[in-house]
């Protein structure tokens, strides 16, 4: 008995211990999910702005399919930038990306991917996969460089035809508590929305020149949604993170309370047999 109780108290000495970690974790997360939480209800405005703009000048007339951006030719090969964490304990996060990547790796088995995270990099180090390892072990906590850097390599890929199409494979925030992993095309851009669109809307008036402003735009709008859905990912880690540390809290809480019980138990049990171990010897005097 007396060993049962001690097992019991050690249980509940880990298990505190266990708890005041998740719960820090859970902090953290929370703070974390705040911050870059604001900065993707502003970059999502931007760049609902930004696609407002390369829409109407979309519009205008045809002179944007001849630069290289809008260009669909036949597609010899995709790239596909996967976008997964560095630290785990993020509940089913990673796990989502992991299910949608194998069916690309099975439909697309001859195009190359890049593996951002040291989660997806570890995860598919024995698979058959094409990994490109251009931004291997690339920072994911300095997203606005990351953002910068990416663009510039997709525009230089896409321009020198290595791939005809660039892909971001990426978690969307829904909710705090709803995450879809979505497949976002960079580059073509597509314009079969704004093709789409009333015919007899007003083309706008662009000084100095549509095409100029074409070209030192669609940089810029391509590294915006590159970032946004950097940004979409980051938020979906630390929430999808927090929920997992909060239910972490709650299952402790719960074990906490059993063992609690369980040890109260034990050693109320152990107290009553001790009296009834010194009654009986004081009858038998």
């Amino acid at each position: 008995m007396a060993t049962s109780i001690i097992q019991t108290k050690k249980r509940i000495a880990s298990i505190q211990s266990t708890k005041k970690i998740t719960k820090a974790m859970q902090l953290v997360a929370i703070a974390k999910l705040k911050g870059q939480l604001n900065r993707l209800d502003g970059h999502n405005q931007y760049l609902e702005k930004l696609d407002s703009i390369v829409d109407k000048l979309s519009l205008s007339d045809n002179d944007n399919l001849n630069l290289p951006y809008f260009k669909k030719e036949e597609v010899n090969k995709r790239l596909f930038i996967v976008i997964s964490s560095d630290l785990g304990l993020c509940g089913s996060y990673n796990y989502n990306i992991y299910h949608f990547v194998d069916d690309l790796i099975k439909k697309y088995p001859d195009d190359d991917f890049i593996l951002l995270g040291n989660k997806a990099i570890s995860h598919y180090a024995n698979f058959k996969i094409n990994v490109n390892k251009e931004f291997e072990g690339a920072n994911l906590n300095n997203i606005n460089k990351l953002a910068t850097q990416l663009r510039n390599y997709c525009i230089s890929c896409y321009k020198e035809d290595i791939y005809q199409e660039i892909h971001f494979i990426y978690t969307k925030y829904l909710n705090s508590l709803t995450f879809k992993v979505e497949d976002s095309l960079i580059l073509p851009i597509d314009i079969s929305v704004a093709k789409n669109r009333d015919v007899n809307e007003i083309s706008p008036i662009v000084q100095p020149d549509k095409k100029k402003i074409m070209e030192s735009l669609i940089p810029l709008y391509i590294e915006s949604k590159i970032l946004t859905n950097l940004l979409n990912s980051s938020v979906s880690e630390h929430a999808s993170r927090r929920n997992a540390m909060e239910n972490a809290s709650d299952n402790a809480s719960e074990l906490l309370e059993k063992l609690t019980l369980q040890y109260n138990k034990a050693r109320q049990e152990n107290i009553t047999n001790e009296i009834i171990e010194v009654v009986s010897a004081f009858n038998n005097i």
